[in-house]
């Protein structure tokens, strides 16, 4: 199992209450790699401009969420993707939509393509379909510790997760005695195959760095998970 920690930029969420998961149906996760000197250009413009998109696809209920983050450690930090924009769908039929969605002068009608456009900033290194399996939130993370996880028999391992882990967390968190702000579980749809490295992931939220560096549970006897 690899781990990334990523720094809260940007997010815009509404929750249906018919859904099991805040995060929707179907989570499009898209890893990028931006120049060190193309930074902030790239974190005004998906704050300023495409965030506004988003809100306004999220207000006609065409999206449930977008977060925006920034990698701040990790193995290969200088050369892999720094920069993850998580976009969630209600349903999967939504993805269709995403010209429409994405068409920043339903906002922006003035604007030029040059001075919004990312693709110039920054290079596309990944781009997965996520199933949420299941979520604890007990406040809005400001960092995330992201577990990838390459399960060999994947029903299993959600069952572990989903029952035996999800549950200990839970229970640290109602009690306090745990610097775990939310967690979640979500599985690879699509693309998979053997070159993939990883076919589920977890994620830790946090307040801080330094919680997300060392997560504690107050000494608690950790669950078995074989």
């Amino acid at each position: 199992m690899t781990t990334a920690r990523l720094r809260f930029l940007g997010t815009l969420m509404i929750v249906f209450g018919c859904l099991s998961s805040a995060f929707g149906q179907i989570v499009v996760f898209e890893s990028r790699y931006v120049p060190a000197e193309n930074k902030q250009e790239f974190i005004d413009r998906e704050t300023t401009y495409w965030s506004e998109v988003a809100r306004q696809a999220i207000k006609e209920l065409k999206l449930v969420r977008w977060e925006l983050w920034q990698r701040v450690s990790g193995l290969n930090i200088d050369e892999g993707a720094n920069f993850f924009i998580a976009t969630s769908y209600k349903r999967t039929r939504d993805i269709d939509r995403s010209p429409e969605i994405w068409n920043y002068r339903r906002v922006f009608p003035n604007m030029d393509e040059a001075d919004i456009e990312i693709e110039s900033l920054s290079t596309r290194t990944d781009e997965v379909y996520l199933f949420p399996q299941v979520e604890i939130r007990k406040s809005q993370p400001n960092f995330l510790r992201v577990n990838f996880a390459q399960a060999s028999d994947i029903g299993r391992y959600i069952e572990l997760e989903s029952n035996v882990w999800h549950s200990f967390v839970k229970g640290r968190m109602d009690a306090n005695q745990t610097n775990v702000v939310s967690w979640d579980l979500l599985t690879v749809m699509v693309p998979g195959g053997v070159d993939r490295s990883y076919n589920a992931l977890t994620i830790d939220g946090f307040k801080t760095l330094s919680a997300a560096l060392q997560p504690s549970y107050d000494n608690a006897e950790y669950p078995n998970l074989e």
